[in-house]
């Protein structure tokens, strides 16, 4: 018996060592498997030269860099959200229960939004929402021609927001909204 389990003890620690020294393990710092792309580099070798950034640094968001934020909100105690130059206030009791409520703004630098609310069957509210938009990088004459603008499925068209105010002194837009739709500002 204990010669039997010295000889299992023996055979378990020559392979152990055998299987060490195998360059087949992916723990050996030359071995690559089948999915591996990396490559350990050689600390005696020179580091690869790098190139100084000749790109200018942007001076606004890129045009296909979405914005988004996501956040739970209880429908009886209600919620705000803000992304950006947009701030939507769920007053408590909108609806039953939780939902899931997203902004996003696909490109910061054109005044729109998208809204989804899940479960959708949260979307209409019992209590309307208010947008508020910061209008204050505009220009006067910008302000002065813009108007607040929903998203229409039933007509498949932008048609203005109802309720919607724009205050040019404040430099801010506000609509009130019984259903959580697209809206955009428009000059």
């Amino acid at each position: 018996m204990r010669r039997t389990r010295l000889f299992s003890l023996l055979l378990l620690a020559s392979a152990a060592a055998l299987a060490g020294c195998s360059s087949r393990l992916p723990t050996d710092p030359g071995a690559r498997t089948a999915n591996s792309s990396l490559r350990i580099r050689d600390p005696q070798q020179d580091p690869p030269a790098i190139e100084p950034d000749t790109t200018p640094a942007p001076t606004a968001p890129a045009a296909n860099e979405t914005l988004l934020v996501v956040q739970n909100v209880n429908g009886k105690r209600g919620g705000s959200l803000t992304l950006a130059n947009f701030h939507l206030v769920i007053p408590a009791g909108a609806f039953n229960g939780t939902a899931a409520v997203t902004l996003r703004q696909p490109d910061p630098n054109v005044p729109l939004v998208e809204f989804v609310v899940s479960p959708s069957t949260k979307a209409t509210f019992k209590k309307p929402a208010t947008l508020t938009v910061d209008l204050s990088s505009w220009t006067d004459a910008s302000i002065a021609a813009a108007q607040v603008l929903t998203w229409d499925s039933s007509v498949g068209d932008w048609v203005p927001a109802q309720n919607a105010i724009v205050d040019p002194a404040a430099r801010w837009a506000k609509a009130t909204l019984p259903k959580l739709v697209s809206t955009r500002i428009d000059d």
